[in-house]
């Protein structure tokens, strides 16, 4: 349990606050992810960070339990999916990103998942800093 509270004091905050720029900014982000896609040196330093940060996690946090703390289980193996897939299958990514943002509904799919990372940013944090 203290490894969930500790992880959860970094990663609900970094939720948060990117839930606020997703849902502020989606346009700001789309341009982020188009320009990261088009950069193969940058989609491997993301990809190699993505997957260290999923690593580190479920290093010590592979916790499968009906509770909180498996939100950060969530966050370690979806991290180090999405290093694998940039790694691996940057093409398969760059479709899936276009398939997803290409017919105009971009906006609201950044707008959607800001709403979501603003969520579990808000219950983590309100977890770890006021209960």
């Amino acid at each position: 349990m203290e490894n969930s509270l500790h992880l959860a004091s970094f990663v609900g905050p970094i939720l948060f606050v990117l839930g606020l720029g997703l849902m502020l900014a989606p346009d700001r982000y789309d341009r982020i992810d188009r320009e990261c896609l088009a950069s193969p040196s940058l989609t491997f330093l993301v990809g190699i960070l993505s997957l260290v940060i999923g690593i580190a996690v479920l290093k010590d946090h592979n916790f499968w339990v009906a509770d909180w703390p498996v939100v950060i289980t969530l966050v370690g193996w979806i991290s180090l999916l999405q290093g694998l897939l940039l790694l691996v299958r940057p093409h398969t990514v760059h479709q899936w990103y276009n398939q997803l943002c290409s017919n105009g509904c971009g906006r609201n799919v950044y707008q959607i998942f800001g709403i979501v990372f603003l969520l579990l940013g808000s219950y983590l944090s309100y977890v770890v800093y006021l209960v």
